[in-house]
């Protein structure tokens, strides 16, 4: 089936002591994201449609500190004044079919960023399916 997915790494290690904007790695990961998604639905004619953000629960203080951190970065993607972007922050039991694709293709990425000289068979099947592969 066709799908396309856009990954972001945040390696907490490489910006623990560095000078960043981003106030939290949810901050950051929301902003490329969303920035990459509001370019893909442009380039696609379709950028005039609410997309929901589906988000997996965590416990109550992160699902506060996400629903913040959206809210402020939504606020650069909107169409006519009208969020372009709903947050929907659901618990694992809803077994999402498109939560626990984007688990299936976290492990091969993350892996690759963290190992690239091994062979990753996982990420080879979908390293054309995913948008902003950069690693340093």
């Amino acid at each position: 089936a066709d799908f396309y997915t856009i990954a972001h790494i945040t390696d907490k290690r490489l910006i623990e002591n560095s000078a960043h904007w981003f106030t939290s790695s949810y901050q950051e990961a929301f902003s490329l994201g969303l920035a990459q998604v509001s370019l893909m639905l442009d380039k696609a004619n379709e950028g005039n449609k609410l997309v929901h953000i589906i988000a997996e629960a965590r416990g109550q203080l992160e699902n506060k500190e996400l629903q913040e951190h959206f809210s402020v970065i939504s606020q650069d993607h909107t169409i006519n004044g009208v969020p372009r972007f709903e947050l929907k922050i659901v618990p694992k039991l809803v077994n999402s079919a498109g939560l626990q694709l984007a688990d299936l293709c976290a492990y091969p990425i993350g892996r690759q960023y963290l190992d690239q000289s091994r062979r990753n068979r996982a990420f080879e099947v979908i390293k054309d399916k995913v948008s902003m592969i950069r690693f340093p």
